[in-house]
C-alpha cells in the first residue's frame, strides 16, 4: 500500500510532495509513518446472520519535516496485481467505449464512464488514470522506490529535505530508457494464472449466480486486443479480466478522500477479478478495494453501493450456500 496526500485542491505538500515516503536510505530520515485504526461496520444479512466489516480511518505519525496542513487529503492505494498488463494495454478501445454510458440512457441502473488521458483510452490505475504502462512504469519508479527516470529525472526530494536532496543517488537518471522499456516489456509479458478448477460444480453454479446477480454488467468477462497490437503476438486476443475497465459509482462508504468533487470521488475503475484467488496464497492475506479494507470477495461485496448496490443485495439476501459458490467462482477466476 502507498498513502498519497494532497491539499485540497490537488497541488503537492510542500515540505512532502504528493506520497508518503515511509522508508529512506541510509542517513536520510523517513517522511512519516502510516497508522491505522478500524471501526466495525455490522452487516445484517437476509438470513438474519451478521458480517462484521471494517472501516478504516488512516492516519500519519512520526513527521519528520513539520505538522501537515489543515487541508490534507489522504488516499491509500493497495498495489495491483502485475500480470496481463500487455493485454489490458492493448486493449480494443472501442469495445470499451461501446458500453460507456454515463447518462444511463438503457435505464439499467450502470452508467459506466471511459476516462481518457491525452486522447487516449485510461486502462491503469484504480482510477483508469493512466493509459500506457510505461507511464505507469516511471510513476511508480519515482514515487514508489525514488528511482528517476528521463520521464522523471529530478530526485524524489522536496525543498524541505536537505538531507534527501544531499544524499548519494546512482546517477541521473537512475534508470535509462532501455533499462525502462525492458522493465516495461517485463510486465507486458507476465502471464496471466491459469484457473485451478473450472470444471467444479460449486464454481459452476457460482457462474450462473454472477450473472444472474449483476456482476457481469460491470465485471464484463471478455475483452479483446486491438489488430496492430505490438508485438503481433498480443493482436487479437481474447481474454477473461472481469472489468470493462471503465470508472463507475460505487456509493458513498467506498467515496475517495482525495477527491473534491463528489461524483467524481466516488467512481472506481472496475478492478479485474482474474487471479483474484491468488491473492491469500502469494500475500498471506486478501485484503480487497482500494485501501485494503475487504477481508476476501464477500467483504468487497458487501462494500459495494451505488451502481453495484442491486447486486451486492441479491449477494446479501441469498442464502449461505448460493453466496458460498459465487465466492467460490470469483476465487477461481
Amino acid at each position: 500500500m502507498v498513502l498519497r496526500w494532497h491539499h485540497a485542491d490537488g497541488t503537492p505538500l510542500h515540505a512532502y510532495g504528493r506520497q508518503m515516503q515511509d522508508q529512506a536510505i541510509a542517513n536520510v530520515t523517513p517522511e512519516a509513518k502510516l497508522v491505522v485504526r478500524w471501526e466495525p461496520v455490522e452487516v445484517r444479512m437476509g438470513d438474519g446472520s451478521t458480517v462484521v466489516l471494517k472501516r478504516p480511518v488512516f492516519g500519519v505519525d512520526r513527521l519528520a519535516y513539520g505538522e501537515l496542513p489543515s487541508d490534507v487529503r489522504l488516499a491509500p492505494r493497495v498495489a495491483p496485481a502485475v500480470f496481463g498488463l500487455g493485454l489490458i494495454e492493448n486493449v480494443d478501445a472501442a469495445m470499451v467505449v461501446a458500453w460507456a454510458d454515463p447518462s444511463d440512457r438503457n435505464s439499467d441502473g450502470i452508467s459506466g464512464r471511459a476516462i481518457w488521458t491525452n486522447g487516449n483510452l485510461g486502462k491503469f490505475g484504480w482510477k483508469s488514470q493512466v493509459a500506457a504502462l510505461r507511464g505507469q512504469v516511471v510513476a511508480a519508479a519515482i514515487e514508489d522506490i525514488g528511482i528517476s527516470t528521463d520521464e522523471f529525472p529530478r530526485q524524489n526530494c522536496t525543498s524541505a529535505q536537505a538531507g534527501c536532496a544531499a544524499a548519494t543517488h546512482g546517477g541521473e537518471p537512475e534508470m535509462g530508457p532501455r533499462d525502462v522499456d525492458r522493465l516495461t516489456r517485463y510486465l507486458a509479458f507476465l502471464g496471466v494464472p491459469p484457473r485451478r478448477s473450472p470444471t467444479s460444480a460449486a464454481v459452476a453454479r457460482g457462474s450462473a449466480l454472477f450473472g444472474d446477480f449483476g456482476c457481469a454488467a460491470c465485471h464484463r468477462p471478455m475483452l479483446r486486443t486491438v489488430a496492430d497490437a505490438q508485438p503481433d503476438w498480443l493482436a487479437n486476443q481474447t481474454f477473461f479480466a472481469y472489468t470493462d475497465l471503465l470508472v463507475h459509482d460505487l456509493g458513498a462508504a467506498l467515496s475517495d478522500p482525495q477527491m473534491s468533487h463528489i461524483e467524481y470521488a466516488r467512481e472506481w475503475r472496475t478492478a479485474p477479478l482474474w487471479g483474484l484467488g491468488l491473492i491469500r496464497a502469494v500475500n498471506g492475506h486478501q485484503q480487497l478495494l482500494h485501501d485494503g479494507r475487504a477481508d476476501g470477495v464477500a467483504e468487497a461485496i458487501l462494500w459495494h453501493g451505488g451502481e453495484g448496490l442491486p447486486a451486492r443485495e441479491k449477494f446479501r439476501w441469498a442464502n449461505q450456500s448460493e453466496r458460498d459458490d459465487l465466492v467460490a467462482f470469483v476465487n477461481d477466476l
